[in-house]
């Protein structure tokens, strides 16, 4: 089922890296790419309404499962849609903020929704200031407000647009706007997650370190030649593998460099929303992102423990 939107979503994933490298010259962009979103996600949500609406009253054991594989297909491509989304977020708002926006309910149909037309209309009064702007219900990141507004050297504009409605549950959502908007501020949100307890940001001691360029050096390695294996650092390597060069014994090989390996594998969690830099914008070239998700390509890091501890105990 994928496949079929290989062109549609390799493009969205193209213009989403032309967005990365010059967001406020190129805000525009951010619109458009909503634009494909909106109407490729009304699309999926149709499909998606129209098989659970078939009676599972009268299907075989096998047409039951074949039709939960079609919904669940659906439910992947509305995934990789609002991963989209979640990389225009990152691409405006800091990485290390992004987890106080979220968790705060997952998003529904936008199809439909009560108030959508509203959201979508006040976006388009921002597009005419000349400045970006992104629609919550098209991410999986952004869990508070309906619209931010981003606006260089500053916090993002996090709005809320409501009807004429004044009832309990605005309440509680302008509080937790107060909330977020204090800790984008200060760094500090009271009451987290309704935990009682306080989260406060803190800078750490170093700047931080990403592998960014070599992981995409290994994938570009594996598009061309079937596979690649970098160590990246010491006690840590990545392996990218491209059907048909598939090969546990490459992990194996690794593993047997370190005195206690962990492998972690990238497929396992390519469906996963934990408001972690998004995969989106971390995997540059997009048709090898593309076979990633469908399955055609694996990756996968293998870390030495004993390293890692290692590392501790230097810095005391």
């Amino acid at each position: 089922m994928l496949s079929r939107y290989r062109k549609a979503i390799c493009h969205l994933l193209e213009q989403l890296q032309l967005l990365r490298e010059d967001r406020y010259d190129r805000w525009p962009l951010c619109y458009s790419l909503q634009e494909e979103l909106i109407r490729h996600v009304r699309y999926v949500e149709k499909q998606i309404r129209a098989l659970k609406r078939q009676s599972c009253d009268n299907l075989s054991e096998e047409s039951r499962a074949d039709l939960y594989r079609r919904i669940q297909s659906y439910r992947e491509i509305l995934f990789l849609l609002r991963s989209v989304g979640d990389g225009i977020a990152f691409i405006y708002i800091d990485r290390w903020n992004i987890k106080a926006l979220a968790f705060n309910g997952s998003p529904g149909f936008i199809s439909g929704k009560d108030g959508f037309e509203n959201e979508w209309a006040f976006l388009q009064q921002v597009r005419t200031l000349g400045v970006p702007a992104l629609l919550a219900d098209l991410t999986h990141c952004l869990t508070y407000g309906d619209l931010y507004i981003f606006k260089e050297s500053r916090s993002p504009i996090i709005v809320e647009v409501k009807g004429d409605s004044r009832g309990g549950r605005d309440r509680r959502q302008m509080r937790g706007l107060r909330r977020v908007a204090d800790y984008l501020n200060t760094g500090r949100m009271e009451n987290y997650r309704s935990s009682g307890s306080a989260v406060v940001r803190i800078e750490p001691h170093a700047p931080a370190h990403f592998h960014e360029d070599t992981f995409n050096i290994a994938v570009s390695r594996a598009m061309s030649a079937g596979r690649a294996i970098v160590e990246v650092e010491p006690g840590v390597t990545y392996i990218v593998q491209r059907f048909p060069h598939f090969d546990p014994r490459d992990v194996e090989t690794v593993g047997q460099r370190y005195h206690r390996p962990l492998v972690y594998l990238l497929n396992d969690t390519k469906f996963l929303s934990e408001a972690y830099y998004p995969f989106v914008l971390s995997w540059r070239d997009s048709k090898a992102l593309f076979e990633f998700y469908t399955g055609g390509l694996v990756a996968a890091i293998v870390i030495d423990l004993d390293s890692v501890i290692a590392c501790f105990a230097r810095k005391g």
